[in-house]
């Protein structure tokens, strides 16, 4: 069901599930939201030839389930998800190999969005894709990240209700 759709419709199956409903107030209000509102601009990035281990850190100091991979130009070329890691990790013990580099582990291509994009769209692409994060990009430069996480916030807030009372 496209986002055109769903707006015709009285309500919104997210996942083509039963049961996985959201109210058409909320579907309305985001379509129109942008990404660029949403996004993480202070992710932490790590180059393709670092050691795995150096991702595993950053990652875990900075409780992230993956991590964006940049090249010298601050481009993104590749995702390093918490599965590649323990992918490695359990190559590297079965076989026992050395510890690899971020680059032999990553997943490519990188499907980067821009700051314009709609945060609908890009949630129901995260999901045909079963993708968590999104690196969003300016002029082809890394400026920042859109997961799941950040997504789930901006539809807590546009799903709280609002207090006429306050001004």
């Amino acid at each position: 069901m496209s986002c055109s759709q769903c707006l015709s419709n009285p309500v919104y199956d997210a996942g083509g599930q039963s049961g996985n409903f959201v109210r058409l107030e909320t579907v309305t209000m985001l379509k129109s939201m942008r990404i660029e509102d949403y996004m993480a601009s202070n992710h932490p990035t790590i180059e393709a030839d670092r050691d795995l281990f150096d991702a595993i850190d950053i990652m875990l100091t900075h409780g992230l389930s993956g991590i964006t991979v940049v090249n010298e130009q601050d481009e993104p070329v590749g995702m390093l998800s918490e599965l590649d890691c323990l992918r490695a990790v359990l190559k590297g013990v079965y076989h026992q190999e050395a510890m690899a580099t971020v680059g032999e582990y990553m997943t490519t291509p990188c499907d980067t969005i821009s700051l314009s994009d709609d945060i609908i769209a890009v949630a129901q692409d995260m999901i045909d894709r079963k993708r968590r994060r999104r690196p969003v990009v300016a002029d082809g430069r890394l400026v920042g990240v859109v997961t799941c996480r950040e997504i789930l916030r901006a539809v807590k807030v546009w799903n709280a209700p609002s207090d006429s009372s306050k001004s």
